[in-house]
């Protein structure tokens, strides 16, 4: 971890500094009391034997005495040694753990910024039987000629929301596999048609801004026909019929994939209750 440099120091910090070291030396130096107690009773004591017999060398009293001094003077020393590295291991962890904050506090904003999916589905999302029309060919019989002709559908699906604050890049939404019954009786569909925002041709893959919903159509129903329609494969034909999928009424298990650009990919599941008719068919989303 980088240290910030810090201002020179004036000579006015430098006296300040070194009158509070001296005061707190001799703090530490009067904390041992009981060295200089020592020393100075046993100069008494050395000073009085010879007035009884005892022969003490001249020596003796101010080595003992000098002794007491040094004594306390180190562990004094020591004292406020033992301080400052108490000091900087303090300090050194205070900085490892500010590193470990910052680094955890990186990978939340990372893991924040990240492109992550939430799915919409339902009739307040406007998912479900979204009403709308395709242009296409048909043989008119009465003239042998081919005719352009509008015809309603209802779109079947589910919104996507990127909730990262990054964009989430070339986002692809594919039919993994559809079952019924516990019977796979589709797999490896080809991708969903995501919805052009500008009303242009269905997309494969498609940029999604944060907190930006993008339609993805899983299957469609033609009005007059209640036929079921494709939502996958060739996005030309993205209304063509899927043929006998779903003979029989009731509920269809549809396994979708949700995957972009440097994001792994998001697994659902959408039931898909088919009852003959577009006008009352539902498909809801179920949590993995």
């Amino acid at each position: 971890m980088q240290r910030c440099m810090q201002p020179a120091e004036s000579e006015y910090d430098r006296e300040q500094r070194w009158r509070r070291d001296f005061r707190e030396f001799n703090a530490a130096a009067i904390r041992h009391w009981y060295s200089w107690i020592t020393a100075f009773f046993g100069c008494v004591i050395l000073s009085i034997l010879p007035f009884y017999g005892v022969e003490i060398p001249s020596v003796v009293v101010p080595v003992v005495g000098a002794s007491g001094v040094v004594v306390g003077v180190f562990m004094a020393w020591r004292d406020q040694r033992k301080a400052v590295e108490t000091g900087k291991s303090r300090i050194e962890e205070l900085e490892r753990e500010a590193a470990r904050i910052s680094l955890e506090h990186a990978a939340e904003i990372e893991k924040i910024k990240k492109p992550k999916f939430k799915v919409l589905c339902g009739d307040d999302h406007h998912t479900i039987g979204r009403s709308g029309f395709i242009t296409r060919f048909a043989l008119d019989t009465s003239t042998g000629h081919q005719t352009l002709f509008k015809e309603g559908i209802a779109f079947f699906g589910f919104k996507i929301v990127n909730l990262g604050a990054t964009t989430a890049v070339n986002c692809r939404v594919s039919l993994a596999r559809i079952e019924r019954n516990g019977i796979v009786i589709c797999h490896n569909s080809g991708a969903l048609p995501l919805e052009a925002r500008n009303r242009g041709d269905d997309l494969e893959f498609a940029d999604i801004p944060h907190d930006v919903p993008q339609s993805v159509t899983i299957c469609s129903i033609l009005h007059e026909t209640d036929e079921v329609c494709a939502g996958t494969g060739n996005l030309k034909w993205r209304h063509a019929p899927i043929g006998g999928l779903f003979n029989e009424h009731g509920d269809y298990i549809f396994h979708v994939d949700i995957s972009a650009d440097g994001v792994l990919t998001q697994h659902e599941r959408f039931t898909f209750t088919w009852d003959g008719t577009w006008k009352t068919s539902m498909i809801s989303h179920q949590l993995m």
